[in-house]
């Protein structure tokens, strides 16, 4: 069901009252109980995102800030927002091919952390159930985005930049292996094109829920009892 008109529910200023974390201008969160009594940022856990070859500097930052601001918006699930840990690799596939997924998921498989994402322009083929290019894939804790239908099938940059934006909590929803939302208007529903994601309208509540706690799992920063 819908949570109301934000599609990720706003993110409060204070986090939680019983806690002592704050939200500094840059959107990372502060960690607490440091030894020495001091707040560090490098204290809390990291979400490293992956960025494939050469992107667009304003599509990178447009999905960095999906990013956060979806992680904002689940501080009932988690004590600590995750920051984010941007990389740069090379990108495995080849432009105009039928790349795999398998020929990045070696790659973010390099990288440290328990849930991984990446981000390449090229497209990614898959057979199942029918030959087509995905949006993206997951396997172990890690995921991979393809830009490529975003790029070629949005007739403006303003809208493929509205598209990839729902496209992102569905890629965090597959890198912890949360299933598609039978909700046909939720993030999390299937995509199979491009109408699909245009109906998204939100996250819903039961799909929220199980996300945020799942990446609590994955991070080590989950509420208990949530």
């Amino acid at each position: 069901m819908p949570d109301g008109g934000h599609p990720y529910r706003s993110a409060p200023e204070k986090i939680r009252q019983n806690t002592k974390l704050q939200l500094p201008a840059t959107g990372d969160v502060i960690a607490m109980n440091a030894p020495d009594g001091m707040i560090r940022v490098t204290d809390i856990p990291a979400i490293p995102v992956v960025f494939f070859g050469d992107i667009d500097g304003e599509i990178q930052d447009a999905i960095l800030q999906s990013l956060q601001g979806f992680l904002a918006s689940l501080d009932e699930q988690l004590l600590v927002i995750p920051r984010l840990q941007v990389e740069f690799m090379v990108d495995p596939g080849t432009p105009g091919g039928k790349n795999r997924s398998g020929d990045y998921y070696s790659a973010l498989h390099s990288v440290q952390g328990n849930l991984v994402l990446g981000v390449t322009g090229n497209g990614l083929w898959d057979e199942f159930p029918h030959p087509r290019f995905v949006f993206g894939s997951a396997f172990c804790g890690t995921a991979i985005l393809s830009l490529h239908r975003f790029i070629h099938d949005s007739a403006s940059k303003g809208l493929a930049l509205t598209r990839i934006g729902k496209e992102i909590p569905k890629i965090l929803a597959l890198a912890c292996g949360i299933p598609a939302c039978s909700d046909q208007a939720c993030y999390l529903s299937y995509h199979w094109t491009m109408e699909d994601i245009d109906r998204n309208r939100y996250v819903c509540r039961d799909c929220r829920m199980a996300l945020g706690e799942a990446i609590g799992e994955c991070v080590g920063m989950g509420i208990q009892g949530s």
